[in-house]
Parts: structure tokens; C-alpha cells; sequence
């Protein structure tokens, strides 16, 4: 695998291999470059969908999307809301609005390539693609003072059906959050905007209390019961949407914004393209990390207690004393993962 480590377990339910959907946000360089950048590394055939979205089929790994990232745009939205205007859509008009919003991308609005579901062993592909972007001069996060551009992991699930291990992913994630962001030195336009926040303290408590044990439909709707919203930084709406369709219907929630599908939707990491150390392999690494604490019950229960016993309530007071217990933790963690 190269630079990029193994999870613990490789395999889905069904004995395949894992595989991961990647999003990486970006500006300066155009939709067009960006396409032609994917067709020289991957071949296959580009295919335009509008002038805020190409596609690049038949890959060796799939079908990639390039898009600007704007609900606004990509969905032709921008049509109803001039017409709500009585701004009549002409040509001239469509391609003023066009430029307009080209033009604001290089500051706010990102340009996102979406690839295709990758095996977790042909991730090294990925190194690929960044240096392209790299060498094409794409900007990150550290774009303009307005970016708050993300890398985004969509990690196949390896089960549907254990909802104590997905639990476990939760409770993972929870315990590191505050080491991630130190660790990941996430920018501060990304931490104050909404797309990654943290869970709410007393969802914390909630999964954390070692007498929590739900069956999967109760793991559902309790997650959807303290967080009905995509805007967590481990968002796991796709997913159990993909579990139990039925649950989601359930609560208010703007299901148009909720694709099912059977995998976590990890965005905490910066998307760092314009700087020349920066790799996708260390944040994918991290997010081994993760998934190495999720099968440890016993570590979780420890770093569970020890954070329950503190009387804190809250990991950003006790911080230097936690980031030195979750430092030791991830020592124990790496010797457990593999390239």
C-alpha cells in the first residue's frame, strides 16, 4: 500500500475489500484544467454536464466528478431563484452569472473532485492526483481568508449489521477529536464554520456511558435524535440511511441532502494542495487511527474512564493532560497498523 495503512479490518461484511470515495476541495486552479489533469493521469473520456460540473468516465477506478461546490449551482438551482427575480434567464444573462460565479470561486466557493470508490490497496493513487494539483497551482484552505476548503474520506463501513462496532467508531472519534484538530492543525476558518462541527456535549456523555449498548435501531435514532444535521465532522447520515431507511423518516431532516450509502463521511482534515510537504496518506493515516481505537474496547474503556473520572465533563478542560493520554494511546495504536 505504500505510504497509506491498512485499517484493521480490510474486508466489508461480504469478504470484498473495502474500498473509499475521496472529496478534494480546491481553487485557483479551473474546472476544465482540474478535468484534463484526471483524464492525462487516468484516461477515459470527458464528459461535460454544465458549466459548473465534468465528469471523466470510464477509468481504470471508476467515473471522477468535478464540480463546483454550491447546492446554488450544481443543481440548476440559480435558474429559480433569477426567474423568482423577474430576471428573464437569456443567454447573455445565464453567461454572466456563469462568469460571476467562476470568479468567486477562486476565493469562496471550492471546486471539489469527487473520485470514485478506491480500493484501500490502490490508494496510493491519490498521491498521484495531489501532486498534479500541486504542480497545476491549486490552493487549499490557505486559498484566501474566506476558505474553508476540506479533504473528505467516504470509508466503506465494514459492517451494517454490528451496531456495537459502530458505536465503537463513534466513542473512537469522540476520544480523539481534540488530538485530531491539534495533530491536523485545523485551520481556524474551518473550525468556526459550521460543515465540521463537533458533536454536542451531552452526545458526548451519552455514547460515552459504558452502560450504552443499543441495539442498531436505537444507535440510529438516538444519533439522529441529537444530531439531525450533516454538519459534524464525522457524519454518519449516509450511513445509517444506507442501514435503516425507515428510521430517517422518522425525524425532520432535509433528506434531499442525504445520500445513502454504506459508508462513514470523515471531513475534519484541511485540504492543503498548495503546500509541497502536505500528503492525503498522513490524513488517511490518521483516520486509521480511528478505526484501530474502534476495534480496542479495552483502550476505549481506559481513555472512557479516565476522562469520566476527571469530573470534567469537557475534553477543552482538561486538554494538555488528555493530548498527553491520547499521545501515549496512539504509540500503542501504531504498532498495531500496517502499510
Amino acid at each position: 500500500m505504500g505510504l497509506f495503512k491498512k485499517p484493521p479490518q480490510l474486508f466489508n461484511a461480504n469478504g470484498k475489500e473495502r474500498r473509499v470515495g475521496v472529496e478534494i476541495e480546491f481553487a485557483k486552479m479551473d474546472l476544465q484544467t482540474a478535468t484534463e489533469v484526471i483524464h492525462r493521469l487516468f484516461g477515459g473520456k470527458i464528459v461535460p454536464i454544465s458549466a459548473f460540473e465534468l465528469k471523466v468516465v470510464e477509468t481504470d477506478f471508476g467515473e471522477f466528478r468535478i464540480v463546483l461546490d454550491s447546492a446554488l449551482v450544481r443543481e440548476n438551482a440559480y435558474k429559480k431563484v433569477l426567474g423568482g427575480w423577474g430576471i428573464n434567464f437569456s443567454h447573455e444573462t445565464r453567461t454572466n452569472f456563469e462568469g460571476l460565479v467562476t470568479r468567486v470561486s477562486n476565493t469562496i466557493v471550492p471546486y471539489e473532485i469527487i473520485t470514485p470508490p478506491i480500493p484501500i490497496s490502490q490508494m496510493n493513487m491519490l498521491e498521484r492526483l495531489r501532486e498534479a494539483l500541486h504542480l497545476g497551482n491549486a490552493y487549499g484552505t490557505k486559498a484566501s481568508p474566506f476558505s474553508a476548503f476540506g479533504l473528505h474520506f467516504n470509508p466503506e463501513s465494514p459492517t451494517l449489521t454490528d451496531a456495537n462496532l459502530l458505536l465503537n467508531y463513534l466513542r473512537a472519534y469522540v476520544l480523539m477529536h481534540e488530538w485530531l484538530l491539534k495533530i491536523g492543525n485545523i485551520d481556524f476558518k474551518r473550525r468556526i464554520s459550521p460543515f465540521i462541527d463537533h458533536f454536542e456535549n451531552d452526545y458526548i456523555l451519552y455514547v460515552l456511558n459504558p452502560g450504552y449498548q443499543p441495539d442498531m435501531r436505537q444507535l440510529i435514532r438516538d444519533y439522529i435524535y441529537f444530531n439531525p444535521t450533516r454538519h459534524r465532522a464525522l457524519d454518519m447520515l449516509p450511513l445509517f440511511a444506507a442501514i435503516d431507511k425507515d428510521a430517517m423518516n422518522d425525524y425532520e431532516l432535509d433528506k434531499m441532502l442525504i445520500k445513502a450509502r454504506p459508508t462513514f463521511h470523515y471531513r475534519l482534515p484541511n485540504s492543503m494542495l498548495d503546500q509541497s510537504g502536505w500528503r492525503i496518506a498522513t490524513e488517511w493515516n490518521r483516520w486509521v487511527l480511528i478505526e484501530s481505537l474502534a476495534y480496542n474496547p479495552h483502550l476505549i474503556c481506559e481513555l472512557t474512564q479516565e476522562f469520566l473520572n476527571s469530573k470534567a465533563q469537557s475534553f477543552d478542560k482538561l486538554n494538555g493532560h488528555w493530548l498527553g493520554l491520547i499521545n501515549r494511546s496512539i504509540k500503542i495504536l501504531e504498532k498495531e497498523v500496517s502499510y
